[in-house]
């Protein structure tokens, strides 16, 4: 299996200035392509990655923030093959497909018809795919419908918190996880309401103890103080070995799973 960084930026600011870019990952398993969180470039990120958007098989949209969910359109026309063929799979949000609070969907019907399933996602209401599934989880953020992923294969279980803080039993979603994905948009040692701060993923890794803990979505804040310094603190704290991501990284999880160290600069 492997992991592709298209940004590893999160926030307003970050989005705006685009110190890191804003595209998403993709996970990557035999013909399996998912794209996940494609914010603004996705789709040219992609392209700059040298990984073909209309090669993508699902595309997961935790939810209807701009540095998510706003490049999904064209990567759903990528994934279509310029809409000719009615193909692929799109998760989000009720918020993003559905609208919410007087708000219209973060997608249009319009895209959401070009492909073959559309399903929205509830925390603990599994997904069933062809070679995998997904337990959508629960997050305490201001766009309240929207989920983090566990993506479960048969050899490896991959966790996504997407955005929220860290909340007493979150850890319960992401039991036995071999690799846990991060949000961690600042370092403060103090929580902020809705986002997850480096305290939040230390208690969030501690408890569940994966395999290797990789953090992303960096505000300013987060890239002043140094990714790879709280990747670092965060492995010292719970002796996970702990990863920052970087734009355009690519790490074959099997690989990077069979390596010793706490903390490792790809």
């Amino acid at each position: 299996m492997e992991l592709v960084f298209l940004g590893t930026g999160g926030g307003r600011f970050t989005l705006a200035t685009q110190k890191r870019r804003t595209g998403g990952f993709l996970i990557k398993e035999g013909k399996v392509k998912i794209h996940v969180d494609p914010g603004p470039g996705a789709l040219v990120n992609a392209w700059e990655a040298r990984e073909n958007p209309m090669r993508t098989t699902h595309l997961f949209v935790s939810h209807a923030h701009t540095d998510h969910y706003v490049d999904a359109p064209a990567i759903i026309e990528a994934m279509t093959n310029g809409t000719r063929d009615h193909r692929g799979v799109l998760v989000g949000s009720e918020w993003l497909l559905k609208g919410g609070d007087g708000d219209y969907p973060g997608i249009m019907r319009y895209h959401q018809e070009m492909v073959a399933r559309v399903e929205v996602s509830r925390p603990g209401k599994k997904l069933d795919f062809d070679g995998f599934d997904v337990l959508p989880t629960e997050t305490r953020h201001e766009e309240t419908s929207c989920t983090g992923f566990v993506f479960e294969f048969p050899k490896l279980r991959v966790g996504y918190t997407a955005d929220g803080a860290y909340y007493p039993g979150m850890e319960d979603y992401f039991q036995d996880v071999d690799v846990l994905i991060l949000n961690t948009i600042a370092p403060d040692m103090h929580s902020i309401p809705i986002l997850m701060t480096l305290a939040d993923g230390m208690k969030l890794v501690d408890a569940v103890k994966p395999k290797l803990a990789i953090i992303q979505h960096f505000g300013l804040r987060a890239l002043r103080y140094g990714p790879e310094r709280m990747a670092s603190e965060i492995a010292e704290r719970t002796g996970v070995r702990a990863i920052a991501a970087r734009d355009f990284m690519k790490m074959d999880l099997s690989k990077e799973l069979g390596k010793s160290g706490l903390t490792s600069f790809l």
